[in-house]
């Protein structure tokens, strides 16, 4: 009878996973469902779109896609793109692969002929798209029919070509103002204001109104807005103002403005003629007298301003030292106040842009002869290059060469103070000048680089780019820019610097190059270290996303592996041993324990699955590792490797987790052993470590004594650019077919961190890779563990259990289990319902899952409980890890918290020290 009694509780047990695969059955069929919704959304898009896989061969494609380019077949399901194509463009082919490699292609416009030779413009885009575990699966195209909108820039394009071919050979400022801004502007323009076309793109209102001189700027603004609104299109308008360059210079214009449509809106075109000259003509004759006292009262010597050889400014020194009057100087070339026997050697150095002052023969007016130190020197003046000559006379020399030494001394040890090193460079780029400072920067002395060219000292890398900025300037191209290139010190290492260059401009003729030479490798260093920093950054945010969803979804799997793990074990307590039905169970629970770890390790993506600390000693650990079942079944798969250890005797303890410390060296061990292909060997090291110094890469840390765990392998090694992703979720560059859930290295990273430890990975491609953590030492002593309870230990003596659950399975699971223990069990669904029930009844000990869907959860039902029983027993229990409401629960008085999957041992254990508890220990 107790035999027929035992079989019926199998049949019902069997119906209730029959019951669980008919739900499945309903999970897979809504997926289908989904699958053909999808597939019929990508047929009925209006875009013209089709799928491929790895191969390039079709996996789904909208009728659109059919229709633009003329194929009548009704199925390419499978078929090959290069079939249905014979004819692709080599350049298609190359962007299949290049999407196939992870590169998006696109958006690119393309004319393409459709069925019965009509053409059209499309815009094309190729990405790749990705599977569930985020390899590349295959390329998604999109395409667009831009047609009609491509015809219309066409020939907007051709119209605005017309003026703007017009407009940028106008010598004169042509600008379109609207909306305060200006929409259009020509070359005239950029040399009218001195800014760059990419810096007036970038103007803003008050960047317009600023450039307007303070005293105008109120009179054209209100021009410019009267000409849009009341002027008649036919009629223009002109003014004069003054404008402010980007140099500071104060420049008069006189604007002829009309109103036009620009673009669709109205708008102010208007022509700037630049009159500074005119006006400054006539406030020079005004001034004459006040030049010529001021030249008189700066200085003795005789000073011209020369614009091509013609003289066009001078002072009454030089009227006085040649016996001309002022107005027969202006207009006079300079070489008529030399005399013959001097004229060549003024003329050359005129030519080349000589600045250094040298001695000739200067002649008066009346023919008189007498020495003279002359100088000359390129300057701007009046927005233009002149160049200013300074004569004087040989009783003024010897006093004139002191003081010109004196000052030159003083410019010197200036120029030699600074950090920076300024330098000089012929047209041709061969160094003529540099400061000694050059010596701290590249380790060459001055007199080791003047006389050579610039690119003796540019590193490789950089001499194309450099070359072709130097043709710029060579060209006045680039004026006042500055760049950042690597020079070769004299050990030949590269050094980052910043030069600024300046072309000297003669007659329209770059005749000099000057600079700053900044070291900037410190700020490279600093931007290097930030960069790091930031990726660092960016990888912990994007690891704290997928941690709370990691989380997220071991609460679920969580509460499904309950019914995996805890039937197995009743079923197997009824079912004699010699029963076919045994087998097939255990491999159910086995199955269930294993998704149960996989479990563990995402809620230690979770960084959220650490239990209270306690004294670790990571050489026991290694120890029990080696002799565990994964250690032997890694030895069965890698026969060839070599497995060694090197484990210090005096090894401080830590304080953590033994169970996913294990977890970090069974990841460390397993990943160096699938790193060896063939034969080679794993090591695994530990010593004691005081840590003085920061790691490599380590922005955070902490000084004391610490534990050293090395794990190294001579495998393959790791790329530079990969080490720093082999922490990230589910990367891997293992091949196909090896094993592995993707979160190992993850969870070593979750579980170090959780621990305060740091990790420092040491590879070479081709020489293998060490892995060492660091995890703070304790000196704590280990106790030993507890043996485990047998079923007999954790019996009840028929107490009232009231099971709280949102889940039906999770109920009759513990309530089984509970029932099995010798409890009394009744269970309700709801925190609302087990108030309800307590208002009338009693339990002795209340099972309360923590996160229920509708209604109260467990923190908020305890609160409930306690008001009808302050006294109340209670233990906690969720698929999630332990939250701050858990704490709060047993802050109120609620005993253990059991996270699920259920197991007969746990929950015994939970139930036996909380009913045995004395009510002065609860809190």
């Amino acid at each position: 009878m107790q035999k027929k009694s035992s079989s019926e509780q199998l049949e019902q047990k069997i119906r209730a996973l029959e019951e669980t695969l008919a739900a499945n059955k309903a999970e897979l069929d809504e997926l289908r469902n989904k699958k053909l919704l999808f597939e019929q959304i990508i047929e009925r898009t209006p875009l013209s779109l089709v799928i491929f896989d790895r191969q390039l061969r079709y996996l789904g494609y909208a009728k659109k896609y059919l229709e633009d380019y003329g194929i009548t077949a009704t199925d390419l399901l499978g078929r090959h793109h290069y079939e249905v194509f014979p004819d692709i463009p080599a350049e298609w082919k190359k962007d299949h692969l290049k999407c196939l490699a992870g590169q998006s292609i696109g958006p690119q416009e393309e004319r393409i002929t459709r069925a019965g030779g009509k053409q059209l413009w499309v815009k094309r885009e190729l990405i790749p798209w990705r599977n569930n575990v985020g390899e590349i699966g295959g390329g998604i195209v999109f395409n667009e029919v831009i047609t009609r909108r491509k015809e219309e820039q066409i020939t907007l394009r051709k119209r605005v070509r017309k003026f703007r071919l017009l407009a940028e050979h106008s010598p004169l400022s042509i600008v379109i103002i609207q909306d305060g801004l200006f929409a259009y502007s020509n070359k005239a323009t950029y040399s009218l204001f001195e800014y760059t076309p990419e810096e007036i793109a970038a103007w803003e209102p008050d960047d317009l109104a600023r450039v307007i001189h303070p005293e105008d700027r109120e009179f054209v603004i209100g021009k410019m807005d009267r000409t849009v609104t009341k002027i008649p299109e036919d009629k223009r308008t002109h003014a004069p103002y003054r404008i402010i360059s980007k140099s500071g210079i104060v420049k008069w214009v006189r604007q002829y403005s009309r109103p036009v449509v620009y673009q669709g809106r109205p708008a102010n075109m208007a022509t700037l003629i630049d009159i500074t000259e005119r006006i400054e003509a006539l406030e020079a004759l005004g001034k004459s007298e006040a030049r010529h006292r001021a030249f008189s009262d700066v200085t003795f010597e005789a000073i011209f301003i020369s614009e091509k050889g013609v003289c066009m400014e001078t002072n009454r020194a030089a009227t006085e030292m040649f016996g001309y009057t002022y107005d027969e100087l202006l207009g006079i070339f300079g070489t008529d106040v030399i005399a013959e026997e001097s004229r060549e050697i003024v003329r050359r150095n005129m030519l080349s842009g000589y600045e250094k002052p040298y001695e000739i023969i200067a002649q008066r007016k009346d023919g008189t002869k007498f020495h003279a130190e002359i100088r000359g020197k390129i300057a701007d003046y009046k927005n233009r290059s002149v160049r200013i000559t300074v004569v004087r006379d040989i009783d003024q020399e010897r006093k004139a060469l002191q003081a010109l030494r004196e000052s030159e001394q003083r410019y010197r040890e200036l120029v030699e103070s600074i950090s920076d090193a300024l330098y000089a460079a012929s047209p041709e780029g061969t160094i003529i000048y540099i400061a000694s400072t050059i010596n701290d920067i590249l380790g060459f002395s001055a007199s080791e680089i003047i006389g050579r060219n610039y690119l003796d000292f540019v590193d490789e890398t950089d001499k194309a780019r450099i070359r072709k900025e130097f043709a710029n300037r060579q060209r006045g191209i680039g004026i006042r820019e500055s760049k950042e290139y690597r020079l070769l010190d004299k050990s030949g290492k590269a050094c980052w610097v910043r030069m600024s260059t300046t072309p000297v401009i003669k007659d329209g003729q770059v005749v000099e190059l000057r600079g700053v030479l900044s070291d900037i490798r410190k700020q490279k260093q600093t931007e290097e270290e930030k960069k790091q920093l930031e990726v660092r950054l960016e990888r912990a945010k994007r690891m704290e996303a997928l941690g709370t969803l990691a989380g997220s979804v071991a609460h679920d799997l969580n509460n499904i592996l309950s019914g995996v793990v805890s039937y197995p074990e009743l079923l197997l307590m009824d079912i004699p041993e010699d029963s076919p039905l045994r087998k097939p169970i255990q491999t159910i629970r086995k199955s269930g324990e294993k998704a149960a770890a996989i479990v563990q390790d995402l809620l230690t993506l979770a960084r959220q699955s650490v239990i209270a600390p306690k004294p670790v000693n990571m050489n026991q650990l290694i120890v029990e590792y080696l002799k565990s079942p994964e250690a032997e079944k890694l030895r069965i798969e890698h026969p060839d490797v070599s497995f060694h250890t090197n484990l210090a005797p005096d090894l401080f303890n830590i304080s953590g987790s033994p169970f996913h410390l294990f977890k970090v060296i069974m990841n460390l061990a397993h990943n160096g052993a699938e790193a060896i292909p063939e034969k080679g060997e794993l090591g695994i090291r530990t010593r004691n470590f005081y840590m003085e110094k920061p790691l490599r890469g380590t922005a955070n840390w902490r000084e004391g004594e610490y534990i050293e765990i090395a794990v190294t392998d001579s495998g393959v090694g790791i790329a530079p650019e990969n080490v720093e992703r082999i922490f990230e979720p589910f990367y891997t560059r293992k091949k196909m077919g090896r094993s592995g859930t993707g979160l190992g290295m993850t969870v070593v990273w979750g579980t170090v961190r959780d621990h305060s430890g740091y990790i420092d990975v040491d590879s070479t491609p081709g020489r293998g890779t060490s892995v060492k953590v660091y995890l703070p030492a304790c000196h704590r002593k280990i106790k030993n563990s507890p043996a485990p309870a047998s079923v007999s230990s954790l019996m009840g003596r028929g107490e009232s259990i009231l099971v709280v659950d949102d889940m039906k399975e999770q109920r009759e699971i513990v309530s089984k289990i509970l029932t099995r223990l010798g409890y009394t069990v009744k269970a309700v669904p709801s925190g609302e319902t087990a108030v309800e029930y307590l208002k009338n009844h009693s339990a002795d000990l209340i099972v309360m899952d923590m996160i229920m869907k509708d209604g109260m959860d467990g923190l908020e039902t305890y609160r409930k409980i306690i008001e009808i029983n302050p006294d109340q027993r209670a233990i906690i229990s969720s698929g999630f890890s332990k939250t701050e409401r858990v704490k709060e629960a047993q802050k109120l008085g609620v005993g253990t918290y059991v996270r699920k999957p259920y197991t007969m041992e746990k929950i015994g254990i939970a139930i036996l020290n909380e009913l045995r508890k004395p009510f002065s220990e609860r809190t």
